[in-house]
């Protein structure tokens, strides 16, 4: 997949991989949730300060450097101090939601992060050098001195939050338990200049409309949601543009009138209403039969940017971190084995790079990756940039990573993934877990399940080249229209191992999947997938 992909997936960056994650894991406060997400929400806001100290940086840089010819987009952004441990961890699950990232770097930091990539090396180089804590005095010192907030967050911090009114721009001071309520259950804070009622649906609804405003005034600044083309995974202004100009341009009136209704009250200023308000733009788009030029399923794509993520993010980070504890436990819990075993991380690089190529031979179909191939995607994912180029240049588009995707979704998909694989490559797609872990999967199932086609082929191949021990201890066994599928796994340790995203799968299966090519995944906790979403 060439030398930059041989650079950055490799045995060496699968372990750092793990050895973030097990520091990611040790952070999770399980005896207290509302402490938990008092704690991601106070790490959402150091990010948020990492952020704008490297756009500042950067602005600094452009302005002493002599580019010449160079074009920004084309610079690979490197950090010179590297950020706490929380500020990791939220990074890091923003990074796995590439096109999503890539997008917000655009938007939010004026381009000028475009091509900021996850210090994994580096912060593997610290942890590795100074074992008696996450701690490097030149970046611990940057860090306190650019933001004022030490290195190390407290997990018991009880100071009070600070939220920002949409409408005077004054920041009201609140409680830690009313900002976890307001938060997580749409909580009113009052604001004590302007004394509109604030709401994560008000607040999320203000931070679009403003967008809106600001577009049509100078038709340059795109809302979120529109700036990355999802069938190539680049940037397109043109899209863009053209999208806005039948979306915005041709109503004018009608979110006009939206507009000034929520700037002079907060109650107007709902996502109720603006949904409403599109209603009405879809139905006359329709009439006029200019609805089908605009891109599928973009205006879902606008909600998503911002419906109740008072932030300048175009996904809930707070809920990423929490969808990535599930593959975070599988990693660091299930197979703690995997973090000194050479042999697995070198096979799961190899199985990824087969992945890579399954799915630029199967354009338009759902692949899921396994567990190992999972590990590898999302080292590959944290070096952003490098992953546009690669996939960009290699499959053709940029390969997007959802972790949203439903489970009903993910199953059919991955049955057509093991059909796909076997079929290119004559081997089991499952890959093997620890043995706690797959003894759990094997109490709990009397025998593991697959196709009579597959099973009669792979008897015929054994048969062939007199290795009928690759079939040793498959069973079939029908259940109420289901099955379950284990087996080999082209070499990866535990002979007798399970998949860890192995599932139960309907037999019906959609192959409706005109998105595009995807990788939607059994990995990450409800399943972690790409490209499902184009169009």
């Amino acid at each position: 997949m060439g030398e930059k992909f041989l650079e950055v997936v490799t045995p060496n960056t699968l372990q750092a991989h793990l050895a973030l994650l097990s520091k990611f894991s040790v952070l999770e406060q399980t005896t207290n949730p509302e402490q938990d997400i008092k704690y991601l929400l106070r790490a959402q806001n150091r990010y948020m300060l990492w952020l704008e100290c490297l756009r500042t940086d950067e602005k600094e840089q452009l302005t002493h450097e002599k580019l010449g010819t160079v074009q920004v987009h084309d610079r690979i952004l490197e950090v010179t101090y590297l950020p706490p441990i929380d500020v990791c961890y939220v990074w890091h699950a923003h990074c796995l939601s590439p096109l999503r990232y890539y997008e917000d770097m655009l938007r939010y930091n004026d381009g000028r992060l475009e091509n900021l990539d996850f210090p994994l090396k580096r912060l593997h180089e610290m942890w590795s050098l100074n074992q008696s804590g996450d701690i490097e005095q030149h970046s611990k010192k940057v860090w306190e001195e650019k933001t004022s907030q030490p290195w190390i967050l407290d997990p018991l911090d009880d100071s009070s939050f600070k939220i920002e009114c949409g409408w005077c721009k004054i920041f009201v001071t609140v409680s830690p338990s009313d900002y976890v309520k307001f938060m997580t259950a749409n909580h009113v804070i009052p604001c004590t200049r302007c004394l509109k009622h604030l709401s994560r649906d008000q607040l999320s609804a203000k931070r679009f409309l403003d967008d809106l405003e600001k577009y049509m005034n100078n038709k340059q600044d795109f809302v979120g949601g529109l700036l990355v083309d999802l069938a190539t995974g680049q940037k397109s202004e043109s899209l863009a543009r053209a999208d806005s100009e039948i979306l915005f341009g041709l109503n004018q009136n009608i979110l006009t009138d939206l507009l000034t209704q929520s700037r002079n009250s907060a109650s107007k200023c709902t996502w109720s209403k603006i949904k409403s308000t599109f209603g009405k733009i879809i139905e006359t788009l329709e009439k006029r039969g200019e609805l089908q030029k605009i891109r599928k399923g973009i205006i879902d794509r606008i909600y998503s940017s911002y419906c109740d993520i008072p932030f300048p993010f175009s996904i809930s980070l707070i809920a990423a971190i929490i969808r990535q504890r599930e593959f975070t436990k599988k990693m660091i819990h299930d197979n703690p084995n995997w973090i000194n075993n050479m042999q697995i991380l070198s096979q799961a690089t190899i199985r990824y790079d087969r992945f890579l190529l399954l799915m630029k031979e199967n354009p338009k179909t759902c692949l899921v990756p396994a567990l190992d191939i999972d590990l590898a995607w999302h080292t590959h994912l944290l070096h952003a940039s490098l992953y546009r180029q690669m996939t960009k240049s290699e499959i053709g588009r940029v390969i997007d990573h959802d972790d949203t995707i439903p489970k009903i979704i993910l199953s059919s998909a991955l049955k057509i993934t093991m059909c796909a694989w076997y079929k290119k490559y004559q081997e089991p797609y499952c890959i093997h877990n620890s043995e706690k872990y797959t003894n759990t999967i094997l109490r709990k199932l009397k025998g593991m399940i697959s196709s009579p086609f597959y099973l009669k082929r792979k008897i015929k191949k054994a048969k062939k080249t007199n290795e009928s021990k690759v079939l040793q201890e498959k069973k079939i066994k029908r259940n109420n229209g289901s099955f379950f599928y284990g087996g080999d796994s082209s070499g990866i340790s535990d002979s007798n191992g399970l998949a860890s995203n192995a599932m139960t799968l309907d037999v019906s299966i959609s192959t409706d999947h005109s998105a595009g090519s995807c990788g939607c995944g059994g990995g990450c906790g409800g399943g972690c997938g790409g490209g499902c979403g184009g169009g």
